[in-house]
Parts: C-alpha cells; sequence; structure tokens
C-alpha cells in the first residue's frame, strides 16, 4: 500500500506548483497542465505522462520579441512560433502557445525530458535559423520531466531509475483510477486529501472539449491553415489552398468543374464557423481535367495570408507521416487529419464517372482519415510542405490518393490567361450610373421578336470581366427580363420575366444542369415579389 501512496502523490504533486519569472525579469513564463481532465499551473521538474498535454503563456515585461522552442525528449529543437504571427508583443502583453487557448501540446510516447525554452530580445532575430540555444542571450528554459504511464501504475519507488523498455504492463491512467484505489485509500486518513484531488480531477468538465496535438501537428496546422480554403460553386464544394502572394489557388479540376467563377472562403481569424458573406471572388484561369487540377486567380489579392511551400518530388519516401486540411463536411471546416504514405505510384491512371481518363506522373497512397470535401486541399510533410493534391478515395479501407507535388508543379508551369478588365464606352459608363451597377457594355437585340430591338445591359458587378447579370429592357413594353450567371460560365442560371400588366417580375426559370433548357419553375401568383409554388418541367 506504501508503494501506491507513494505513486499517487507523484501523480498529484504536479497540482502543487506556482508561476516561473524569468531571471532577467524581461518575461513571466506560466505552464498549465492537462491531465485526466484537469488543469494545473506547473512548477519547474513536474512531472507529466504521455497523452498528457501543456500550454505555455509568456507575459512580457517590455516591449519585446519572443520566441518559443520546444527541446523534446528526442533532443530535437523545435520553433513553436507560427510564421504567420508576429513575435513582437508590447509591454504587459501576454502571448501563448499554442495561439488558440482551446489548442494544447501533447506529449507522444517519447519519454524523457522536455525543455520548454523563451528566448527574449529587443531586436527582432530569424528564429527559424536558430539551431544552438546556447549561443543566444536571455533565454529561459523550464523542464518537465516526461514518464509513461506505465510507471505510476506500478507503483516504482524510484522512477529515475527504471528501464522502462521492461516494463510490459501496459495500462494507462483513467478518469476511473480513483474508484480503483478507493478502498485501498479509504481506510487510509491521511490519503483522503489525494483521494478527493483525484476525484475532482474525474469528475472535472473542464477543457472536455479542448484539442489536443502533438507539438509538430500544432504547428503544421497552425502555420498551414491559414492557407487553406473553403471553394464553393453552384454545383458543390471543395478545398484548395494559397500558392502565391498575388492570390493564386490550386484545387481539383473535379471540385470547379466547368465554373469560371468561385467563391474563395478564407478560414476566419477566430474560432467558429466561417460567415457566407465574408467571401472572396476567384477565376478559374486553368482546368486541366486530365490531371484533375485547376487553378484560381483571386480577383483581390488576400492580406496578411503566407501561401503554402512546395515540396521536393525526391523527398517522397513510404512510410513518411504526411498530414492534411480540408473541409470533410457541413460543420467541418478546416479539419486537421494526419497519416502516412502507404504506396508511390508511377504513371497511375484513374477515372471518375464522368468519362475522362486521367493520369498523372506520381499518384501518393496515404493511410490519412479523409472525405470528399478534402478534395483540392494540401496534402502535407512534416514540414508543412506540400507533396500532393488530395483527389479521391477508393474501396480499400483507409486509402487515399493525392496528385503528387511533381505534377502539380508541371501544371502550375502551364501557360494561363487572367481575363482583363475591358474598357468602357461612354453608353456604358451612363447606363452604369443609370442602373447604379457596373454595366461592361450595351447592345441591342430583339429579344422578344417582334421586330423591335431591345436594349441588352451586361453587369459586373463583381469586376471579374464577365458579366454574371443581364437586364433586357423590352422595348414596347418597358418590361424587363433578368437573366443571371452566377458561375460566370457562359450558360445562364434563372430567367426571371413579367407575365402581366403588373410591374414586377413574376414567373422564374431555373436551369439546373447547364443544357440552356429550364428544369424548373417557379410562379408569384399574388406579384409580392416571392415565389409561391415551383413545378419541374
Amino acid at each position: 500500500m506504501k508503494s501506491i501512496i507513494k505513486t499517487v502523490l507523484a501523480i498529484t504533486i504536479i497540482s502543487l506548483s506556482s508561476n516561473l519569472f524569468a531571471a532577467s525579469s524581461q518575461i513571466k513564463l506560466t505552464i498549465k497542465a492537462l491531465h485526466n481532465k484537469n488543469v494545473r499551473i506547473l512548477e519547474e521538474n513536474s512531472i507529466l505522462f504521455s497523452g498528457d498535454s501543456f500550454q505555455i503563456n509568456v507575459e512580457a515585461k517590455s516591449l519585446l520579441y519572443v520566441y518559443a522552442f520546444l527541446l523534446d525528449s528526442s533532443n530535437n529543437l523545435q520553433l513553436l512560433n507560427s510564421p504567420n504571427s508576429d513575435s513582437l508583443i508590447s509591454q504587459n502583453q501576454t502571448v501563448s502557445f499554442p495561439s488558440s487557448s482551446d489548442n494544447w501540446f501533447q506529449l507522444d510516447d517519447k519519454v524523457g525530458i522536455e525543455t520548454i525554452a523563451i528566448v527574449s530580445s529587443s531586436t527582432k532575430l530569424n528564429a527559424s535559423k536558430i539551431k544552438d540555444l546556447s549561443k543566444l542571450d536571455n533565454v529561459q528554459k523550464f523542464k518537465i520531466r516526461h514518464f509513461s504511464s506505465k510507471i505510476a501504475i506500478r507503483g516504482i519507488n524510484n522512477i529515475d531509475l527504471i528501464d522502462e523498455v521492461n516494463l510490459d504492463l501496459s495500462i494507462s491512467i483513467s478518469s476511473s483510477l480513483s474508484e480503483k484505489i478507493s478502498p485501498i485509500l479509504e481506510s487510509n486518513p491521511q490519503s483522503r486529501t489525494i483521494l478527493k484531488i483525484l476525484k475532482g480531477s474525474s469528475d472535472s468538465e473542464i477543457n472536455r472539449s479542448s484539442l489536443t496535438r502533438g507539438v509538430k501537428e500544432v504547428r503544421i496546422f497552425e502555420d498551414s491553415a491559414p492557407a487553406v480554403v473553403f471553394i464553393e460553386t453552384t454545383s458543390g464544394h471543395g478545398t484548395g489552398a494559397l500558392v502565391s502572394n498575388d492570390g493564386l489557388i490550386f484545387t481539383n479540376s473535379h471540385v470547379v468543374g466547368n465554373a469560371k467563377k468561385v467563391y474563395v472562403y478564407f478560414m476566419p481569424k477566430n474560432s467558429g464557423k466561417y460567415s457566407e458573406d465574408d467571401y472572396m471572388i476567384g477565376m478559374v484561369v486553368n482546368n486541366n481535367k486530365h490531371s484533375d487540377l485547376a487553378l484560381i486567380k483571386l480577383i483581390n489579392n488576400p492580406i496578411g495570408v503566407k501561401p503554402l511551400s512546395l515540396a521536393n518530388a525526391s523527398s517522397l519516401k513510404i512510410g513518411q507521416d504526411v498530414h492534411a486540411i480540408g473541409h470533410p463536411g457541413n460543420g467541418s471546416q478546416w479539419t486537421y487529419t494526419k497519416g502516412y504514405i502507404g504506396q508511390i505510384l508511377k504513371n497511375h491512371e484513374w477515372s471518375y464517372d464522368d468519362g475522362i481518363d486521367r493520369k498523372a506522373q506520381i499518384v501518393i497512397q496515404s493511410q490519412t482519415p479523409i472525405m470528399g470535401g478534402n478534395s483540392g486541399g494540401p496534402l502535407m510533410n512534416d514540414a508543412g510542405e506540400v507533396i500532393g493534391v488530395n483527389s479521391y478515395g477508393s474501396d480499400y479501407a483507409g486509402a487515399n490518393y493525392a496528385v503528387s507535388v511533381k505534377d502539380l508543379k508541371l501544371f502550375l508551369n502551364e501557360k494561363f490567361t487572367i481575363a482583363k478588365l475591358p474598357a468602357k464606352t461612354s453608353e456604358a459608363s451612363t447606363a452604369s450610373y443609370e442602373w447604379d451597377a457596373n454595366v461592361i457594355r450595351v447592345s441591342k437585340g430583339d429579344y422578344d421578336q417582334d421586330g423591335i430591338p431591345d436594349t441588352i445591359y451586361f453587369i459586373d458587378d463583381d469586376e471579374t470581366g464577365i458579366w454574371e447579370t443581364v437586364l433586357i429592357e423590352i422595348a414596347n413594353t418597358d418590361d424587363i427580363v433578368v437573366i443571371y450567371d452566377y458561375d460566370e460560365d457562359g450558360n445562364w442560371n434563372e430567367k426571371i420575366v413579367n407575365t402581366n400588366s403588373i410591374p414586377r417580375p413574376d414567373f422564374y426559370m431555373y436551369d439546373q444542369d447547364g443544357d440552356g433548357e429550364a428544369d424548373v419553375l417557379g410562379y408569384d401568383d399574388d406579384d409580392d415579389g416571392v415565389v409561391d409554388r415551383y413545378e419541374k418541367v
């Protein structure tokens, strides 16, 4: 019983700690731990177990550049700062790692000493080039003793001397631990405080929904997700990624289909679902159906978003870890998943149900949990570099396929043109003022075939250079016909006309399959501007 009690004391020692101040008094460093659903403030050399998580909070005592590193148990130095965030913090400002309070760094199975190092400087440093902390001034270190949960359960007295390879009893610390040891501890008055702590931990609702990932995974998500976009067309949605500062985005050809215009959403800065009104317009400037790749050019360049880098195809190895970010379903935007490369397929051919034969020089088969909405999104290596474009799945359990970065680079080197805004005539400028819209062209045509020319106005309000709305002013009745081409592919999607003497459109036609014929009709029976009933043609 004594060894068990000592073990429990080892578990709960991490709750008996306090804040740590840097010797230079430049920063105040606080490390939080999440163990058994309970949050604690750590002191240096506290014990955490594999699967436990931690957060870092740094408060600056003056205007400083602050950089966070982790020297892990494998002696790998990892920068925790995101390159998309500013490392300069003002006096009394606090910065967190990970940047979101809902995220945690999670300890893996590699036990040892985890060293957190905070570098503070009055001048900006090239932190990504730092390899040796001993050469820097103003470095505050904080050590965590990282052990396997096997040790705690076995009740070992001197855990520093134990060789974990010889521990074959694989039992993890669970929320039911207090129940298992209750009969032993209840008879010992000195242990009731410990039991209370454990029960409080197991019953705690704190951070039940918190996201926990390893340091590497958090870094990849935080660095890469801002450049991953949600793409919406009139017929579906998918994923894409920004690859240049001038607004070029890659995705799959089957994501954009035949659309010329798409709606692009970047990840919201604050947690929560994106706003459907907060989109950017993108034009499809290249669409290679045979390699299943498409290129989108944003009308306006994104501000403050770092494009993803492309890896070297020669770095692809079977068994290496890979990472994906995408939008697998409704309400699941910007979802992170991790897997590994199962096979590398050369000169691979495949097809969908559209009758188009597709081929790529290299296709990556990965055991990475993704779904249809991930199509067009990046498959990345441990450095956050793009190694492929997630494209399709198969009946083979867990296998998904990505067109490789080699094929992506060849595609990006293909020639493409970006539509230029046409010069306006004086007639178009006058019409723009009269209609309070960006009329790019005015022409004449006998739309109703009554022998009298009607006036046709082509409107480009999103300034893509391609009209999305046509207004036809019927000469002998002054009625207006409205035609919409939402995706600007040259095929109308909706027509609205007036069928009676009341000057309000009351009859709607919808072309759902893009064949130029109406598929659904809508009727506004009471002329109130709202469709009252629909019928299929």
